[in-house]
């Protein structure tokens, strides 16, 4: 999976959660339900999948540097040819 698919999957499970304790019709026990499912099934995984896609950033980040140094290498070597 794409880190945008992982990141649009991550911030759905969110907007869930937050639909579900959001509504006004939403009875105190409900809500209470809701956040207790959302800790029990969705919280470690989302914890988890963010900090995997933040480690990956940073290795992309890592990557691009140093192809932005490469780049800027080529470019100075041609200007002296």
């Amino acid at each position: 999976m794409t880190l945008q698919k992982r990141i649009e999957k991550a911030v759905q499970t969110l907007k869930d959660f937050q639909n579900a304790v959001d509504d006004a019709k939403h009875t105190t026990t409900d809500i209470l339900v809701s956040i207790s499912d959302f800790i029990d099934d969705d919280l470690n995984d989302l914890v988890d999948e963010l900090e995997e896609v933040a480690d990956e950033v940073g290795d992309v980040e890592e990557k691009l540097e140093v192809l932005e140094i490469a780049l800027d290498e080529l470019k100075e070597g041609s200007e002296t040819v």
